[in-house]
C-alpha cells in the first residue's frame, strides 16, 4: 500500500499544502512529493482524494486521476524491484 496524504505542516505562499505519497521500507517512511497542492478545505482526509470544491487548473476528478496514475507507476516500480529480489537489499 502506498498512502497519499496532505502535508499540513508546510503551507505554501498561496495557502495550499503539498500532496505526498509515503513509502515505508525497513521501518523508515519517506515522503515523496506528488507535484500537486491543494487547500486543506479541498482535501477529503477520510477518502484521501481532492474534493469537488477544488477550484484549480485541473478539475478535481482529473487531479484525482493524475494522483492515482502516479501511485500506480510507483507501485509498478516497487513490484518490479520486489520481483527482481532487489527490494530487500535497498536502503532508503
Amino acid at each position: 500500500m502506498l498512502p497519499i496524504s496532505l502535508d499540513t505542516r508546510k503551507a505554501r505562499k498561496d495557502s495550499t499544502f503539498p500532496i505526498l505519497f509515503r513509502i515505508s521500507h525497513k521501518r523508515r517512511t519517506i515522503p515523496i512529493a506528488s507535484g500537486f497542492s491543494v487547500k486543506d478545505s479541498d482535501w477529503d482526509e477520510k477518502r484521501k482524494v481532492v474534493k469537488n470544491s477544488y477550484k484549480g487548473i485541473d478539475t478535481p476528478s482529473r487531479l484525482n486521476n493524475l494522483l492515482l496514475s502516479k501511485k500506480s507507476e510507483m507501485l509498478t516500480k516497487i513490484t518490479k524491484l520486489y520481483e527482481a529480489a532487489q527490494l530487500d537489499s535497498m536502503d532508503l
